[in-house]
C-alpha cells in the first residue's frame, strides 16, 4: 500500500531539455522552470524542431491563453511539404506536430498579440500503450515579448551576428519530384513484435513477412530486404506491440499513403509514429502504408548499397529491432536474378538458363537495354535465342 501510495502518475519516464536548458520534473506535478522564447510584437518567425530524445515522443503545440495556435507546417524530416508536387505552394496549416524520437519539423508561428497573458510552447500527453513510456503534457518553453534593444545594443548585436544571406537563385533540385506518380514495383509488409518484458532478457524485432522473428545481428551476411535501384515500393509497416514505436530509414524518404493520423498523408518523411496496439485480437493492428523511394540514380543521387531501418527508439533498436536493407544497381540486380535460379548448379547450360529467365523477344530486347545482360557466346546458344541476339544494340555485352 505505500508503494501505491508514492507512486506519481505524473512523473515522466525521462526528462527533457530544450537546446541544453533542462526540463526536470521535481515531483508533484512541479518542473523547473521552462525555457524562453523571445518574440518581437506582430512578428512571424520559422521554427525548426527536432526530437533528439533518445525515447520521448513529443507532441508539439503552441498555446496563446490555453488556445492552440495554427502552425503553418513548411517541411518535415527535412524536406519541403508538397516537395512531390502534388499540392505545390498550398499551405498546410496544423494544430499539433507529433515528433517521435529522430523527428523534425520546421513550421511557420506567428508572435501572440499584446492582449495575451500565457503564451507557451509544450508537448501534449502522449499515450505509448501499456507497456511503453509515460510521456504527459509539459510546458518545454514560455513565450515573451523580445525586449527592445537600445540603439547602440542593436549596432553592437547586428555586427556580432549578421545576418543569412542565401543566393536563391542557385537553390535547385527536385530529387522528391513526381514520387506520387510511379507505379511501385512490390507491396511488402513489415511489422514489429516483442517478447514479454516480464522475461529477461527482453528482444524487440522487426520483421518483413513471411520471415520469423530474430533480433538484429551486426555481422549479418544476407540483408532482410534487397531492392533495385531506380524503382519504388510500398510497405506496410504495422504495430504488434503493447506500445508506440517510431519506424525510421537510413538513406532515403518515404510519401505517406495511408495512416491513422490523416495530417501525416501526403507528406515525406523518414521517421514515422506507430500508435500502440491495444491488445483486442478483434482489432487491427495499427499501421501506415509507405511509398518508399528507391529511385535514386534517377535523380542524380545513388543510393546503392547496405543500409538499415530500426525502431528509433533507443532501448528497442539496441535490443534487436532492427534490420538491413540492400539497394542493388541495374547491374547488380539482373545477375541477381539470374543467379537466384541456381540452374547452373543443377545441370543447365548457360543458354537453358537464359531461356528460363527470357520470356520472348521484348523481354530480352528490354532487359538489353540495362546494358548489363552478359550472354553466353553466339556458338553455344540455342536458335531462337540466336535469331534473337541479332535485333539486340550493340552495347550488350557477348561474353
Amino acid at each position: 500500500m505505500e508503494l501505491l501510495k508514492d507512486f506519481d502518475s505524473q512523473q515522466p519516464a525521462k526528462d527533457i531539455s530544450i537546446n541544453s536548458v533542462p526540463i526536470r520534473y521535481k515531483g508533484g506535478g512541479i518542473y523547473d522552470p521552462p525555457g524562453i522564447i523571445q518574440m518581437k510584437p506582430n512578428q512571424e518567425q520559422f521554427w525548426c524542431v527536432a526530437n533528439t530524445a533518445a525515447d520521448t515522443f513529443l507532441d508539439l503545440q503552441v498555446q496563446y491563453d490555453n488556445i492552440a495556435q495554427p502552425l503553418e507546417l513548411v517541411g518535415m524530416d527535412g524536406v519541403p511539404i508538397n516537395a512531390d508536387g502534388q499540392l505545390y505552394n498550398q499551405p498546410k496549416f496544423v494544430h499539433h506536430i507529433l515528433l517521435p524520437p529522430a523527428g523534425r519539423a520546421e513550421f511557420m508561428i506567428k508572435s501572440p498579440k499584446a492582449s495575451v497573458k500565457d503564451a507557451k510552447f509544450l508537448t501534449l500527453n502522449y499515450d505509448t500503450g501499456t507497456q511503453g513510456d509515460n510521456d504527459p503534457q509539459r510546458t518545454i518553453a514560455r513565450i515573451e515579448r523580445e525586449v527592445e534593444l537600445t540603439a547602440t545594443a542593436a549596432s553592437s548585436f547586428s555586427a556580432s551576428v549578421p545576418e543569412l544571406s542565401i543566393d536563391l537563385t542557385k537553390v535547385s533540385g527536385d530529387r522528391f519530384s513526381g514520387l506520387n506518380q510511379n507505379k511501385s514495383v512490390k507491396e511488402r509488409k513489415l511489422y514489429f513484435s516483442e517478447t514479454d518484458p516480464n522475461v529477461e532478457p527482453e528482444q524487440f524485432y522487426i520483421t518483413v513477412e513471411p520471415n520469423q522473428p530474430k533480433v538484429y545481428d551486426p555481422n549479418f551476411k544476407t540483408p532482410d530486404i534487397t531492392v533495385e535501384e531506380g524503382t519504388t515500393e510500398d510497405w506496410i509497416v504495422q504495430n504488434r506491440t503493447l506500445e508506440a514505436h517510431a519506424f525510421h530509414i537510413h538513406q532515403i524518404h518515404f510519401l505517406v499513403l495511408d495512416s491513422s493520423d490523416a495530417s501525416e498523408i501526403g507528406v515525406l518523411r523518414d521517421t514515422i509514429n506507430l500508435p500502440t496496439w491495444n491488445g483486442d485480437s478483434n482489432t487491427p493492428f495499427p499501421s501506415v502504408k509507405l511509398q518508399m523511394d528507391f529511385r535514386g540514380i534517377q535523380k542524380d543521387t545513388s543510393i546503392t548499397g547496405t543500409f538499415l531501418y530500426h525502431c528509433h527508439i533507443l532501448e528497442h533498436e539496441d535490443n534487436g529491432m532492427m534490420a538491413p536493407i540492400e539497394v542493388k544497381s541495374h547491374e547488380a540486380w539482373i545477375e541477381e536474378e539470374f543467379r537466384s535460379q541456381n540452374a547452373i548448379s543443377r545441370g543447365f547450360r548457360p543458354a537453358q538458363v537464359l531461356l528460363t529467365l527470357i520470356k520472348d523477344e521484348a523481354h530480352l530486347v528490354s532487359v538489353a537495354k540495362l546494358k548489363v545482360l552478359r550472354l553466353v557466346q553466339s556458338s553455344t546458344v540455342q536458335p531462337m535465342l540466336s535469331a534473337w541476339l541479332h535485333k539486340l544494340p550493340e552495347k550488350v555485352i557477348l561474353l
